[in-house]
């Protein structure tokens, strides 16, 4: 019910106000706090503090990469890129969990937060500095 609420109410006003780079970059950071959050949590409690805002990235994540993904390919493909988006989506759940299963019986619940960490710092970096370069060269 929150992925609702959060694509619902939240994502079309953030939309509406900030670029889509932006919020991309939102989503990824936030994702990779939840990440080092969750590898150093020790309650179901802290579990519950870190499910409100991983749940809203993921949320603006999917739809922000939706939007621009098919606003990249002409209209009459729309539909095909939105397929090929849902289908990515099913595999990832469908791997995702025997990945996870993996890393928790052999290094610990820790490791799957600090990977998570790590991933999304990476991509956030290289995509902070792309989205530097390309405003440099929108100077010159």
């Amino acid at each position: 019910m929150f992925f609702q609420v959060v694509q619902g109410g939240v994502i079309g006003r953030l939309t509406s106000r900030f670029p889509e780079r932006s919020l991309l970059l939102l989503s990824i950071g936030v994702t990779a706090g939840v990440g080092l959050a969750q590898a150093y949590m020790q309650t179901v409690f802290q579990l519950c503090l870190t499910v409100t805002p991983w749940i809203f990235s993921l949320s603006v994540f999917n739809v922000i990469t939706d939007s621009m993904l098919t606003k990249s390919v002409p209209s009459s493909d729309t539909g095909t890129m939105l397929g090929l988006c849902a289908s990515v989506q099913s595999l990832i759940r469908t791997i995702g969990p025997t990945i996870g299963g993996f890393l928790y019986m052999n290094y610990g619940l820790t490791s799957i937060g600090l990977i998570e960490f790590f991933v999304n710092s990476v991509v956030f970096v290289y995509l902070l500095q792309r989205h530097l370069r390309k405003t440099e060269r929108q100077k010159e």
